[in-house]
């Protein structure tokens, strides 16, 4: 009985021994630990060095739970290097078993210090600094609480294949690659302070259907979101002025994206191969379609181009659903396969352009030219018709007749007969349509809301009266004759 009793009491010290609480001094924790090298808990108070949790990490493998919330790293000096002062050093406790880590205020988290560890739940503190890959590769890790003022380094959390949760505690810039290959996480909240998203940072989070663009927000870089589930991107009320070169690219659910009006510039295949994408237009103050910008997105079936645009680079369009393209009046240039497999192209609109742009090689591969009517200013019919590439369309000659009264100096209004179709189109939404004879007589009348319309104009006659109503209530009126 008394045996019993004895090993009863061993292995209640045992119990007892697996958790330690140290309060350190620099250089000196191999000495403190003592025996308790094998225990599985571990708090840390007082002060350390990179001496002291380098021994740590090394050499004491069973550990699971590491506490140095209330811990002071100091500055050290050694064989092992120079560290500076509230910085774990790099690698030093990586792919080791901790499960639970509570840092200090201010720490600076070296590089891969605890890549590939066992640390389920992580919650930082403010104003700490994660350094490249710093917790990257965590395989059990599903939920990260990032405190406020913290900087988010480069793979910080890369291929962590568990994690679903992220809170950005405010964070301002995400880094290169920082959430790559995460492709469980589904929730980043804390978004509305991020002024940058940086090189393929969210790349491969397959999950991830959803991300709030905050109004503080100017760059998106590289490949941020390539290959990620996300279904819309609602840029409009940020202050986004590029998307980086395949930002969205392979973005397979994604069916939306609006900008903001401070976009300039779009990156090379920014939306390639997003074939559910079909709500976009091209931002006003763009002047290019970049290379592979569109192609593949078999959705679009419109895609209206500001009038800034002045290239339209090679296979940017390759693919796209649309019926009828509307070329802009400061197009120069369209680059090689820009419009490749465009199978169901029927019409160009090129009426508003004052010269023949200039062609790559190959622009319409694929698409039956004598099928697609090209609408063109009737002083330009010859130059389409002589020039390579266009011969093989039907040119239609169009008069353009600008606008003959506005109360709204803002709105441009323009209208034009083609063989069967009456177009109006204004940079202003018309809310209303009335179409008149000479004599007065109503010969239509519509509510479009649309800033582009096009209806039969077989029963018109050869003089009509166009009145709009545009979105705010003021009117324009055009005169057209065929």
């Amino acid at each position: 009985m008394l045996r019993h009793i004895f090993l009863l009491a061993g292995a209640a010290a045992t119990l007892c021994a697996s958790a330690a609480t140290i309060d350190c001094t620099p250089g000196n924790a191999e000495a403190l630990l003592g025996t308790a090298v094998g225990d599985k808990s571990l708090t840390l108070t007082g002060s350390a060095d990179a001496n002291d949790l380098l021994f740590i990490g090394s050499k004491m493998s069973a550990l699971t739970d590491l506490d140095l919330s209330g811990l002071t790293i100091v500055a050290s000096n050694g064989p092992k290097g120079n560290f500076p002062a509230a910085t774990i050093p790099a690698g030093a406790f990586a792919g080791s078993g901790i499960t639970t880590l509570a840092l200090p205020e201010g720490v600076v988290v070296g590089d891969c210090a605890f890549a590939g560890t066992a640390i389920t739940t992580l919650v930082l503190p403010a104003k700490a600094t994660l350094g490249t890959g710093s917790f990257s590769a965590c395989p059990s890790l599903t939920s990260v609480t990032i405190g406020a003022s913290t900087t988010i380094g480069d793979h910080a959390f890369a291929s962590c294949k568990a994690l679903k949760n992220v809170n950005l505690g405010g964070a301002t810039v995400i880094a290169d690659y920082a959430f790559a290959a995460c492709e469980a996480l589904a929730t980043v909240e804390g978004t509305q302070s991020l002024t940058a998203i940086g090189a393929d940072a969210f790349n491969g989070c397959d999950d991830l259907t959803s991300f709030t663009f905050g109004p503080a927000l100017k760059t998106i870089g590289d490949g941020a979101f390539r290959h990620s589930g996300i279904e819309t991107a609602d840029l409009k009320n940020t202050a986004v002025t590029s998307l980086g070169e395949w930002a969205f690219a392979d973005c397979r659910a994604l069916t939306g994206v609006e900008f903001p009006a401070s976009c300039t510039v779009l990156g090379k295949g920014v939306f390639f191969d997003c074939p559910q994408l079909a709500l976009i237009s091209i931002p006003g103050n763009c002047e290019a379609i970049p290379a592979y910008a569109f192609k593949d997105d078999s959705s679009i079936l419109n895609l209206p181009i500001a009038d800034n645009v002045r290239t339209i680079g090679e296979y940017s369009l390759k693919g796209i659903g649309t019926a009828k393209l509307i070329l802009p009046s400061s197009l120069d240039s369209i680059g090689s396969n820009a419009m490749e497999d465009v199978t169901v192209l029927n019409r160009i609109d090129a009426s508003r352009l004052e010269a023949v742009p200039a062609l790559g090689d190959d622009v319409w591969a694929g698409v039956e030219q004598s099928g697609v009517v090209v609408d063109v200013d009737s002083a330009l019919v010859d130059d389409f018709k002589n020039a390579t590439q266009w011969q093989d369309f039907t040119i239609n000659p169009v008069n353009i007749v600008s606008v003959i009264t506005t109360p709204d100096e803002t709105a441009s209004l323009r209208g034009a007969f083609t063989a069967d179709r009456l177009l109006v189109e204004s940079t202003v939404a018309v809310t209303e349509l009335s179409v008149y004879d000479l004599s007065g007589m109503l010969l239509l009348h519509q509510t479009p809301d649309s800033c582009s319309i096009a209806v039969p104009a077989d029963n018109f006659s050869n003089i009509i009266i166009v009145n709009c109503r545009l979105d705010g209530g003021a009117t324009a009126t055009l005169k057209l004759a065929r």
